[in-house]
């Protein structure tokens, strides 16, 4: 009984071991989660190709630095085709923005950064001040502190911002970024550094001396994805990063 029941054992792992050696050899990568991962970034690549084409050599995704054209979109008439435009600055919002600004002395600036916003303008005190620009000196085409409606920027962002003061010639980044009321504005404190005593003019803390608003560019025809980082196979839960895609001109557009 004991040696029929030895060999009815050895019979039964006999086979197991068949058909675990039949499973491995049949589809290798079942137990291998580098091969499986590996075969899943392929599918979602060329489903990604198949949907919106063959992604730019320059696309940062934005995540870094790359030798694409930064650009103010000047065509106006154009912008309500593939975005949605912010409504105009009231006259109710400016009075409530500008007195913030002029009531709390040097307030923390937030952090972040759109690749593609609007630009608008809300108030401004000094005549000296011009030449707006965002990101790495990206110029924010049409405006300076007494003047100017409406600007969309695109390729850009909203990691730094300064002005020209005219009266010494230079560039200067004082500005904070603060969200009030629900929507988010950047003030500048107005400076000058030249070597005349004439064309010195200290800053005082109040960013109050030029404002603007900035609001994400929002556009109509996008199409949201949600990826996952496929480096870490347990992790399969699509939140790493998400992203929105459209087309412009025959342009992919990609914003986080």
């Amino acid at each position: 009984m004991n040696d029929m029941k030895k060999k009815l054992d050895f019979k039964v792992l006999a086979i197991m071991g068949v058909v675990v050696f039949s499973a491995c050899g049949s589809d290798s990568d079942l137990f291998n989660p580098e091969k499986a991962a590996a075969k899943k970034e392929a599918q979602y690549a060329s489903a990604f190709v198949q949907r919106y084409g063959e992604i730019a050599v320059d696309q940062d995704w934005g995540f870094g630095v790359t030798p694409t054209t930064r650009v103010a979109n000047t065509n106006s008439n154009q912008w309500k085709d593939f975005t949605e435009v912010p409504g105009s600055v009231t006259a109710t919002e400016k009075e409530v923005v500008t007195e913030w600004f002029k009531t709390y002395r040097n307030p923390q600036s937030i952090g972040g950064d759109w690749t593609d916003f609007f630009v608008q303008h809300v108030s401004g005190s000094h005549s000296n001040m011009d030449f707006l620009v965002a990101a790495s000196d990206d110029h924010i085409n049409n405006f300076n502190a007494t003047e100017g409606a409406i600007m969309l920027m695109q390729n850009s962002g909203t990691s730094s911002f300064g002005y020209r003061a005219s009266l010494d010639g230079k560039m200067h980044y004082n500005y904070t970024i603060q969200y009030i009321e629900g929507a988010y504005y950047v003030g500048f404190d107005f400076e000058a550094t030249g070597q005349n005593p004439n064309q010195q003019v200290a800053a005082d803390g109040y960013y109050s001396d030029w404002i603007v608003k900035i609001s994400p560019a929002v556009y109509t025809n996008a199409y949201r994805i949600i990826a996952e980082d496929l480096g870490d196979s347990d992790d399969f839960d699509f939140n790493d990063v998400v992203f929105d895609v459209a087309t412009n001109g025959g342009a992919t557009i990609i914003t986080l």
